[in-house]
């Protein structure tokens, strides 16, 4: 008798309705493949954990920003896409400029700011030793806040980015008294972890910066996004988008950082600057959508996600049947 594989597709209750066409679409490409996928919410993963009927299955999709279940799940064994690895990094702004500055990528300038009970704030330079004193120098120069935005580490989508006067404004507070705003948009991973937010220069770069979607550590597609209006380039905002085919140059830098972090599936931002299209690494998104691909393209990236998933789980499980090779060939 054959064993199917099963897996579930993690949501947290608020999203889910929002993403019923991801989600369904990958449950029906798991049939296609012989395998089972259920919708399972984190929330009900709570009520059901640790129960004795409680059944775990071969991998979970993780489509929460939710560091701490996606550990839990691999400490039980369970493979989880993207790893706890990836997604710890990938939802940490300041993290993830940790991880990419010590590849020697080049990154935007960031000051971290974490925090702790024993510590309260701190403010963390993230960059080269000159864009470090420039970052020093900004925390005593209010007549330059007008020149950084400030991101919550855990934030997606543009939502919790502000311009920093706009901030302190909003929030009566400054680097000397600095206040968290209330209510994160992930309250789950704003609590997880002690970085709190990244400060960091506008750049602008004519409004410009790409997308480059990655699965199993392969480029399937890029997009390069435009602002409309603003300085958010975010497609959910208001900002077009456009195919995007990366030079050799190009290519490299992202292969530096594929090369050293097993990832799944994400999309890695870059600004795009100059008239060479030189790559600055903005973040990483790990709860990746591809709405932008989509728009613009016909590349079929739940296929080739959901191929790479059964060729990952079986390569661990040789029960299975084997898939044919070359699954990125889309």
């Amino acid at each position: 008798m054959v064993k199917y594989i099963v897996i579930w597709i993690m949501y947290h209750e608020r999203d889910v309705e929002k993403n019923k066409w991801f989600i369904d679409t990958c449950i029906e490409t798991c049939r296609v493949y012989n395998m089972q996928m259920h919708l399972v919410t984190v929330e009900h993963f709570f009520k059901m954990h640790g129960k004795t009927q409680y059944m775990l299955p071969d991998a979970v999709v993780a489509r929460m920003i939710h560091p701490a279940v996606s550990k839990l799940l691999e400490d039980e064994g369970v493979r989880v896409y993207n790893s706890y690895n990836v997604s710890n990094i990938s939802n940490n702004k300041a993290g993830c400029m940790r991880y990419v500055h010590s590849l020697g990528v080049k990154h935007i300038p960031t000051l971290a700011i974490s925090y702790t009970k024993k510590s309260g704030y701190v403010f963390e330079p993230v960059c080269s030793g000159g864009e470090a004193k420039v970052l020093r120098r900004l925390m005593e120069d209010v007549d330059i806040f007008d020149e950084y935005i400030i991101k919550s580490v855990s934030g997606h989508g543009g939502k919790e980015v502000m311009i920093l006067s706009e901030y302190f404004k909003k929030y009566a507070c400054s680097f000397k008294n600095f206040k968290s705003a209330p209510k994160p948009q992930e309250e789950a991973a704003a609590n997880y972890y002690s970085d709190k937010y990244v400060v960091q220069p506008l750049i602008e770069c004519d409004g410009r910066d790409l997308r480059v979607y990655v699965i199993g550590g392969h480029i399937i597609g890029a997009v390069i996004r435009k602002a409309n209006g603003g300085f958010k380039s975010n497609f959910s905002l208001g900002g077009t988008v456009e195919p995007y085919t990366l030079n050799k140059e190009q290519e490299s830098i992202v292969k530096k950082i594929t090369d050293s972090i097993a990832i799944d599936y994400a999309g890695l931002d870059f600004l795009v600057c100059g008239e060479d299209d030189a790559l600055i690494f903005n973040e990483m998104e790990d709860v990746v959508g591809a709405r932008m691909l989509s728009a613009c393209s016909d590349i079929d990236y739940i296929g080739c996600y959901i191929r790479h998933i059964k060729l990952t789980i079986q390569s661990t499980y040789n029960s299975y049947n084997s898939i044919t090779p070359g699954i990125y060939n889309i």
